[in-house]
């Protein structure tokens, strides 16, 4: 899910909580809903794909989007997903830490400099203790941009950034916590810290370690359950 996707889908929820469906109930027609929602039908259409995956509706071609499961839902119904489909998302965060190795060592050893006076000011621009999981998330995004984008490789930032887009709602997740928030934050410290050493086998073994426990967290995300 990414996070147009994922926002747009809560809104149809609340569209079909406000009414009175029952399963097997057809919703209003797609022009009606995305005029409703003020959107367009083809955005429309990918967030009725999430509700799909989700089991909430059914999507027949030729006839219409038909409820099957009935609500009220709850406002933690996407958090609930997420650990159904752990397995998934921890695929997707492999994917995106070989990725992510592979940026390091494209970075050009006189860019690396540089790549600290920013990764230094994106640390310093927030503060752990009183930030909110949403502007720890923007925080976290721009730090492993900042190492990306230092790779020169645009293709690669590309697809890390599509990487990092399709599991927003994850991370979201994984990061109400604040203390795995205080965690990501020092980790990222310490990666600086292997930054600013100039060593490349160094940076990417304090990288794979923060990766590594983000990995353990996602893994353990429905141990209660």
């Amino acid at each position: 899910m990414n996070q147009a996707n994922s926002k747009l889908a809560q809104e149809i929820l609340k569209v079909i909580d406000a009414g009175t469906y029952r399963i097997g109930d057809r919703l209003p027609p797609e022009r009606e809903l995305a005029k409703l929602l003020n959107t367009n039908r083809n955005t429309l259409r990918e967030a009725l794909k999430v509700l799909q995956t989700m089991g909430i509706v059914e999507i027949i071609q030729g006839s219409g989007t038909y409820l099957r499961q009935e609500g009220p839902f709850a406002e933690d119904i996407f958090s609930v997903f997420v650990t159904l489909h752990k397995d998934d998302v921890y695929d997707m965060y492999v994917v995106k830490s070989i990725l992510d190795f592979a940026a390091i060592d494209l970075i050009p050893a006189e860019s690396i400099p540089a790549c600290c006076e920013k990764l230094r000011a994106c640390i310093e621009s927030i503060h752990i203790e009183s930030c909110s999981a949403e502007e720890f998330i923007e925080h976290d995004t721009r730090f492993h941009q900042i190492i990306r984008e230092a790779s020169g490789n645009k293709v690669l930032v590309r697809f890390c950034n599509e990487c990092t887009e399709s599991v927003y709602d994850e991370r979201a997740v994984l990061l109400l916590s604040k203390e795995r928030r205080r965690q990501s934050f020092f980790e990222h410290r310490a990666i600086l810290n292997a930054f600013e050493s100039g060593d490349k086998a160094f940076i990417k073994k304090v990288n794979a370690a923060h990766s590594k426990s983000v990995e353990d967290d996602i893994d353990h995300l429905n141990s209660d359950t």
